[in-house]
């Protein structure tokens, strides 16, 4: 059996093909609003990538997009884009928000911006609580293949006695 010692690793990017319309001049747009409103992207595409890639990058190192604290995202045009089930226990990826004010930030960014484009999906607030504490979590997707899943864990009083 392998010995493998890793020290915190962190996904550091997410890819998604998407057709080649929704990486036109207006389809870039949309989602790069969409993501900068919402969760506070910025569009990072190298010029000579901009015909068939949309990169955005979230972090503080606009230099690169191998900074440990950066997050990044791309787009790739392609004619067979992926095809998925999103949603609650579909498929996403998650993203676990450090505070309740974060969280709520990030929920009222997104209510917002489905009042004003009705192609974004939005769930209900789902909360689970167990003797660990409770979680609040909520999808969201727009312009990529799967779902974003936004959670906020509350750890229940008695397992902070042990911290």
């Amino acid at each position: 059996m392998p010995s493998v010692n890793l020290i915190r690793p962190r996904i550091n990017h997410l890819a998604f093909t998407v057709s080649r319309d929704a990486l036109d001049e207006a389809g870039r747009e949309r989602i790069v609003d969409f993501f900068s409103e919402c969760f506070g992207f910025r569009e990072s595409t190298p010029p000579e990538y901009r015909s068939n890639i949309l990169t955005m990058s979230l972090g503080a190192n606009e230099v690169s997009t191998h900074d440990p604290d950066n997050l990044y995202m791309v787009l790739i045009a392609t004619d067979k884009p992926y095809r998925a089930n999103p949603g609650n226990f579909g498929d996403h990826f998650g993203m676990t928000i450090g505070s309740r004010a974060e969280y709520d930030s990030l929920l009222t960014a997104a209510k917002a911006y489905v009042s004003k484009n009705r192609e974004v999906e939005l769930t209900d607030i789902d909360t689970i609580k167990d003797a660990e504490g409770t979680l609040d979590r909520f999808y969201l997707r727009f312009g990529t293949p799967l779902a974003c899943e936004i959670q906020y864990f509350q750890p229940a009083d008695d397992a902070l006695a042990g911290c």
